[in-house]
């Protein structure tokens, strides 16, 4: 039975608008069938590859991997990159659980930089205990709605020249301003501002990660048996991976980005910074909302964070927006049932954020 709602959840959200064709397509041309060794699936990777560094703007250096998850990045970060220290900017689940996730793969200084839920901490007066080897920060912290302050990032950063900066681009890319001469490497998933199924993650690294892959790689220190730097690297120079990848997802995230690059990165950025306007509008004239991140500089382009102020109009507001087929995300673990997350990718239209606002507003 086809369903007709519009999702506005943060991941897995709204597909993009052309991915039905693009499925269809894949499906004729039985991508899901080929060899991952074939020439066919090598132009795939290399499109996907080339579409995404322009639509990215990364200078020459960046290499481009595909994981499954950007869930597996902390992981391979610890096993590739970190020998014993990591410093991780928290302000929420998802920058906590990469935390726990360097803990968990036997990084032994890992060291968190806390703040409360819908704020960012105050870098400038942090005691860092060590020098550490990667500084892990989100850039958009799903959980609480948080643009992260990427100045006062870049400042520690410069206080720690040989650390390499990693910065989750989950629920933002394409939509980031990032200088890259200072940032290391970015990694994402496919299922939140692309608009695509949800099964693989990207990964792009800079030099220095890569030779500090080797470094660590003939020490011993650690041994990633699947998805090394190294393993990856050398596959990548023919446009093939370690293992047999997801070459749908491969193939799709590739028609996303020419799509985006088409309509032009300037024009969806701008497009998100409207929808957004419009829709934080409506909840500062909501009576049972209200904008959970108080800095106007710290709250996101990409996902709306909202305090229920009054839960019987909430009611009300919920029973019209499943009643015209609009579904908003819950809170976020300990703020579930307590605040509601709307996304704002490039697959959502003004025109189904203004629906989605006018709704709100009376309410």
């Amino acid at each position: 039975m086809r369903r007709h709602d519009i999702f506005f959840t943060p991941g897995p959200s709204e597909l993009y608008f052309t991915v039905d064709h693009h499925i269809k397509n894949a499906l004729a041309m039985k991508i899901a069938s080929i060899s991952h060794r074939s020439n066919e699936f090598q132009e795939i990777y290399k499109h996907t590859s080339e579409q995404l560094k322009n639509l990215l703007s990364l200078p020459e250096g960046f290499k481009i991997f595909f994981l499954s998850s950007a869930t597996e990045v902390w992981e391979r970060t610890a096993q590739n990159l970190i020998k014993d220290s990591s410093l991780h900017i928290v302000n929420g689940a998802f920058s906590k659980k990469s935390y726990d996730a360097a803990l968990k793969s036997g990084v032994k200084n890992a060291q968190m930089i806390e703040s409360e839920w819908g704020a960012f901490p105050n870098l400038d007066s942090a005691n860092v205990e060590f020098e550490p080897e990667v500084i892990n920060v989100v850039y958009n912290e799903t959980s609480t709605g948080v643009k992260a302050d990427m100045e006062s990032v870049y400042a520690m950063k410069n206080k720690y020249a040989d650390s390499l900066l990693m910065v989750d681009v989950v629920s933002a890319a394409p939509v980031i301003d990032l200088d890259y001469n200072i940032v290391d490497s970015i990694y994402f998933s496919v299922q939140k501002c692309f608009g695509l199924p949800s099964g693989l993650g990207v990964w792009i690294v800079n030099e220095k990660c890569l030779a500090r892959g080797k470094e660590i790689e003939l020490t011993g220190t650690h041994v990633s048996a699947y998805h090394s730097l190294s393993s990856m690297e050398k596959q990548a120079e023919n446009y093939q991976t370690p293992e047999t990848p997801n070459m749908l997802g491969i193939y799709l995230l590739g028609r996303i980005a020419q799509d985006m690059n088409e309509k032009s990165l300037d024009l969806i950025s701008n497009e998100t910074k409207y929808k957004n306007i419009i829709i934080s509008n409506a909840i500062k004239a909501s009576k049972c909302l209200e904008l959970s991140v108080r800095s106007e500089k710290l709250r996101s382009d990409t996902v709306i964070v909202t305090d229920i102020i009054d839960e019987v109009v909430f009611g009300d507001l919920s029973d019209e927006l499943k009643k015209r087929k609009l579904v908003v995300g819950s809170g976020y673990g300990q703020q579930k049932g307590k605040q509601i997350r709307i996304a704002n990718f490039p697959t959502h239209s003004k025109e189904h954020a203004m629906m989605l606002s006018d709704i709100i507003e009376k309410y």
